[in-house]
């Protein structure tokens, strides 16, 4: 059995005319022709009743709604609206399908009394889609519904059953029914048609033998029976019966009726039942038995649904999760500029709100090093984005000139070089120092190895924030160039800027005590940078202190725990970028460029 359509009409008095305007609302999964609407319409009018139309019933409805804070679905409220209009009375129409056959049952409310004046049942034996029958069968049954055209005969079918011949006698002036043979006599029998609001309720006689699904009749002899009437979604009703005559029994089924109460761990989310707003958390409302999709909302929370069956008072308790938070982003600079996954939201100090999950946040300062970092929101916080200042050609980055020069290997030996061109580009004037590094660290942009720290390496070392960082690979030295919008040089240009413009063995003189820290006066140590004599760009501790990294994985310059012969500036060696020692630092480069 399949129940298509749900008709709700509301009977109302006309202010301004002689007429009965009923609201009608319609619940199908299925399309029903509207011209059914019509028929219903064209018999109400010529007994004095009209249809609204359906925007006065929806703005009426919307209210009621709004007025409730749910949706207006339940008997209560389809009362509420229809006294609003000014309603008589309501009418109720359950349409279902079984096989072929629709059944139409129908019920009028009277609204003063509060009374079950009228039913009706009827049957559609044509298709949905033969419109002018559909039509002229909503119109009889409106004007049937009123009075106003007597009962058709409908088609009933005869269920034949076996029976037991029963009789009646008196005993002490009461009736009593007993089970007697008849072998010789005929046992008169009574036609009993049973006719029930729904339709397709399943008869049992009092051995539980199935008689038939309404509506249908029998032929039962004069006695005493007991009957039950079921179907599923509806109690169960038993009732005794004394047969004397042909008679009609007709019953109407109670709809089986649970309460749903629905909670979450916050007040006011929006519950939705089979997709219709029902009202907010906590709610308690009363539904029929059967599976029902349960969805429950509220903004900056996920949503929940699930599909439930109702077969009992049932109380669902339910966790909403929240997605949006409260961020808060602040900087050690206050009117850094804010991105937020490559937009721009403001200035620091910064509040907003964001949805759970990835975020990237930029933070940027004229004159400073931007810092861009990536968080999980998963709840409200307070995040910190430290920027540094940066460096520029003037205090921290000397201009290296274009030029040309041979490029070799060995000492004096021009066999083995080749002339190189190199373009103007700015180089750090110093080695970096481990108290920049530490800002890059600081900021999240450089990770700090367990092995860049103790022993001979300066990092943690607060003594040593300005002799240059030292145990770190070519991967960390790269990362912290990036960091401040530069590079590591190649060794072509590291080779052409250590000579300064001149012709020397070590980076601005012939003789390394005035330009290098070494073997042969370091103590063995690094030493702060920027002590000894620049070469002729003005570059310091380009021979000593630290052998730094280039671009090609080679390192050049000698360090401080190096004789002499090692700090030539044309020798070099060559290192895997995961090789780390306290003996390697770097410097970065960073191009020109052009107006």
């Amino acid at each position: 059995m399949r129940k298509i359509i749900f008709l709700l009409f509301i009977v109302s008095v006309s202010i301004l005319g002689n007429s009965f305007p009923i609201m009608m609302e319609i619940k199908s999964d299925e399309k029903i022709p509207k011209d059914f609407r019509f028929g219903v319409a064209e018999g109400l009018t010529t007994i004095g009743y009209s249809l609204i139309d359906s925007k006065t019933q929806e703005e009426a409805l919307k209210e009621q709604s709004e007025q409730r804070k749910k949706g207006c679905y339940d008997d209560e409220c389809l009362v509420d609206t229809g006294k609003m209009l000014a309603a008589r009375g309501l009418v109720v129409v359950e349409v279902e399908k079984r096989d072929k056959l629709f059944t139409f049952s129908v019920r009028y409310v009277d609204f003063e009394t509060g009374v079950l004046t009228k039913t009706l049942t009827r049957y559609y034996k044509d298709s949905l889609n033969d419109y002018e029958k559909l039509n002229d069968f909503g119109k009889n049954l409106s004007l049937e519904l009123f009075g106003k055209i007597s009962d058709k005969k409908e088609v009933i079918r005869e269920v034949v059953i076996k029976e037991k011949s029963r009789d009646v006698e008196k005993i002490d002036d009461k009736e009593e029914i007993k089970t007697v043979k008849k072998e010789d006599k005929i046992v008169e029998k009574f036609r009993v048609e049973f006719v029930t609001i729904p339709s397709g309720v399943e008869v049992y006689d009092s051995d539980n033998n199935l008689l038939g699904e309404t509506p249908f009749f029998v032929k039962l002899p004069k006695g005493a029976y007991k009957f039950s009437f079921e179907k599923k979604g509806y109690q169960e009703i038993k009732k005794d019966f004394l047969i004397k005559e042909s008679e009609k029994i007709e019953l109407k089924l109670d709809e089986k009726i649970y309460i749903l109460k629905v909670d979450a761990n916050i007040s006011d989310a929006k519950v939705y039942i089979d997709n219709k707003e029902r009202g907010v958390t906590p709610l308690s409302i009363k539904l029929k038995e059967g599976i029902y999709s349960i969805k429950v909302e509220k903004e900056e929370y996920d949503s929940y649904s699930e599909e439930i069956p109702l077969k009992k008072d049932l109380e669902k308790n339910i966790v909403l999760n929240k997605n949006i938070f409260e961020l808060k982003v602040e900087s050690n600079v206050e009117g850094g500029k804010v991105y937020i996954n490559g937009e721009v939201k403001g200035k620091t100090p910064y509040k907003t709100k964001l949805s759970k999950g990835k975020h990237k946040i930029k933070i940027t300062q004229e004159n400073y090093n931007e810092n861009e970092k990536e968080f999980v929101i998963n709840k409200d916080e307070t995040i910190m984005i430290k920027v540094y200042k940066k460096g520029n050609a003037e205090n921290e980055m000397v201009i290296i000139p274009s030029g040309k020069f041979m490029f070799g290997f060995k000492r004096n030996d021009y066999s083995k070089t080749k002339e190189v061109a190199i373009k103007t580009f700015l180089m750090d004037k110093y080695e970096v120092s481990y108290e920049k590094f530490k800002h890059c660290v600081d900021s999240g942009n450089c990770i700090l190895k367990n092995y860049s720290v103790g022993g001979s390496c300066n990092y943690g070392n607060n003594t040593k924030n300005n002799h240059p960082i030292n145990c770190v690979n070519w991967y960390a030295a790269n990362e912290y160039c990036k960091w401040e919008g530069k590079r590591l040089p190649t060794e072509e240009e590291w080779k052409y800027a250590a000579k300064g413009g001149n012709v020397f063995d070590f980076s601005g003189s012939d003789n390394p005590f005035e330009v290098a820290w070494f073997k042969g006066n370091s103590a063995r140590e690094t030493k702060v940078i920027g002590t000894k004599k620049p070469n002729g760009y003005g570059l310091y501790d380009m021979s000593g202190n630290v052998s730094e990294w280039t671009m090609n994985y080679y390192i050049y310059g000698g360090n401080y725990n190096n004789y002499k012969e090692n700090l030539y500036i044309y020798l070099n060696d060559t290192e895997s970028p995961n090789i780390w020692s306290s003996y390697y630092g770097f410097r970065c480069v960073k191009d020109i460029k052009k107006e």
